[in-house]
């Protein structure tokens, strides 16, 4: 009996050495197929918010996965079966702690990251400011309120993108 047991515990250890290996395998696979993957595009939301004739922008973080020490305007991806409006303001509340009021369609930006092989298209909103109090957000290294002729550099694409577009910032 003792050495059937004996027997059993090491095929037990074979079995999870070889499960391991399959893990490890499977893990390699996932990866090499990830890279393989084609980019796609997204859509994201992007908010202009307007208080005392001051834009509200945050330079981008670490945290985030493009445009990093980059400014920007709160913005995000669209929720499934959230309109773009609300994207605004969730995205707006999230980023910075303030809501917004008067959310008005500005226009539409196509935004290529070509060293981060990111592809978005922007729906871009203005809005005013409504209440709140603007709160730290680790998406963000800085966060401030900025007259139109006093932009900090550099500017996030998307932003570029609509300034060259519209001349609306």
């Amino acid at each position: 009996m003792k050495e059937q047991i004996k027997e059993l515990k090491k095929e037990l250890e074979e079995v999870k050495e070889k499960k391991t290996e399959l893990y490890y395998e499977y893990k390699d696979c996932v990866i090499e197929l990830d890279k393989l993957k084609e980019p796609r595009t997204n859509v994201g939301v992007a908010v202009l918010v307007k208080k005392d004739g001051k834009y509200l922008l945050g330079k981008r973080s670490k945290v985030n996965m493009h445009g990093v020490g980059t400014w920007c305007s709160p913005g995000g991806h669209i929720e499934f079966n959230e309109s773009p409006e609300d994207t605004a303001k969730r995205e707006t509340f999230e980023e910075t702690g303030i809501k917004i009021k008067n959310v008005t369609f500005i226009g539409i930006t196509n935004d290529l990251f070509k060293k981060e092989m990111k592809h978005y298209i922007t729906i871009w909103f203005s809005a005013d400011y409504a209440s709140g109090k603007v709160n730290h957000n680790p998406e963000y290294d800085e966060i401030g309120w900025f007259s139109q002729g006093k932009l900090p550099k550099p500017l996030f694409v998307c932003m570029k993108n609509l300034a060259h577009m519209k001349q609306a910032i």
